[in-house]
């Protein structure tokens, strides 16, 4: 999948954003990290203190945000076989498909409450600590689309100076 020509970045309800890697082209609804800003969470456990500026602010808790979504989906991924997969249909069987599983799991979780131990412990196919899913190889080719950036750009800009702003604005 080109991620550029995803079907999935068109069905973005307004107000609803997706959470991307480097390797998602820059698009309003789509929110990734900066390119050449410390990001990827081990990078952060390395060195100690917090962000010096906006940018690595933004980039730790975009960088957060995602671990916690690959986490999440990685539980049911360890559950229903067919979601360790892509699933290869109209988007519309694979948004059903998505859904059941989810709705199966919580009815397993419901009817098993101990179960949610067994679903934290099995580190088989954790995602915990991986900040990069492979997209990086696009990159590059996707900066080359005609796109105007500068919409999607300026609001990750005031994203950023917003949450720099509210951070320091406790630091006092």
């Amino acid at each position: 999948m080109v991620p550029a020509r995803c079907e999935l970045l068109r069905e973005v309800r307004e107000h609803h954003y997706v959470i991307a890697d480097a390797g998602y082209a820059l698009q309003p609804q789509v929110l990734k990290p900066y390119r050449g800003v410390r990001y990827h969470l081990k990078e952060w456990a390395a060195e100690s203190g917090r962000p010096k500026t906006a940018k690595e602010l933004y980039n730790l808790r975009h960088a957060k945000a995602r671990n916690v979504v690959e986490r999440v989906n990685g539980i049911p991924k360890r559950r229903f076989k067919i979601l360790r997969v892509p699933i290869e249909c109209e988007f519309v069987v694979a948004n059903a498909i998505v859904f059941a599983t989810a709705w199966l799991h919580n009815f397993i979780r419901q009817q098993n409450a101990h179960d949610l131990a067994a679903d934290l412990s099995d580190g088989e196919d954790s995602n915990e600590g991986s900040d990069d899913d492979g997209n990086e190889r696009w990159a590059d080719a996707i900066e080359g689309f005609p796109f105007d950036f500068s919409l999607a750009s300026n609001w990750r800009d005031w994203m950023a100076a917003a949450m720099w702003d509210e951070d320091n604005s406790f630091q006092c």
